[in-house]
């Protein structure tokens, strides 16, 4: 039982961290690929050469190496790149992966905000109807008026613009 719980809290933990593990994975994974690039490209660079040579006609010294098609290019690349390919497809999954859990929490969280802001709506039409438009202006003024108290003006908080000399609190960013 106690260790069914701690899975369950380790499998809450990954699910609640996701975007930022597969972040993290992907990171590595951009290293990963980039490491084992450049550790293949010697192996590729010598088995071009060797492929190379036994195109050639070796009895002509001065004749150049020719050039391999891109399909003998592959076939010489392919196994040694292979690692690569792979770390490089797993990092993009990843990406992707992250990507798709921060979009599904966004719709979640949008979801949820309209719903708070329709409830809000609803309620604050139901004061005006219910105590009229200047009772509920002075319920605001009044709650304005308590956040400046607990918030006092200071030069930090006043944005100077150009002409006025009028103060407005602005209550979302406390200013």
């Amino acid at each position: 039982m106690n260790t069914s719980r701690r899975l369950d809290a380790v499998g809450r933990m990954l699910k609640n961290n996701s975007p930022t593990i597969l972040s993290g994975v992907a990171v590595a994974g951009v290293i990963t690929t980039v490491v084992l690039a450049v550790r293949a490209t010697p192996e590729v660079m010598r088995a071009r050469t060797i492929t190379k040579v036994g195109k050639t006609d070796m009895s002509d010294p001065q004749q150049e190496l020719d050039d391999l098609t891109i399909a003998e290019e592959i076939k010489v690349a392919w196994r040694s790149y292979l690692p690569a390919a792979v770390s490089g497809t797993a990092t993009i999954a990843c990406i992707i992966g992250a990507n798709q859990v921060g979009l599904k929490r966004n719709a979640a969280l949008l979801g949820v905000y309209t719903l708070a802001d329709t409830a809000f709506r609803e309620y604050k039409d139901e004061v005006v109807k219910q105590l009229g438009d200047n009772k509920e202006q002075k319920i605001r003024d009044e709650i304005t008026k308590k956040q400046m108290e607990e918030r006092p003006v200071s030069a930090q908080t006043v944005i100077v613009t150009a002409g006025g000399d009028q103060l407005c609190y602005d209550s979302l960013t406390g200013r």
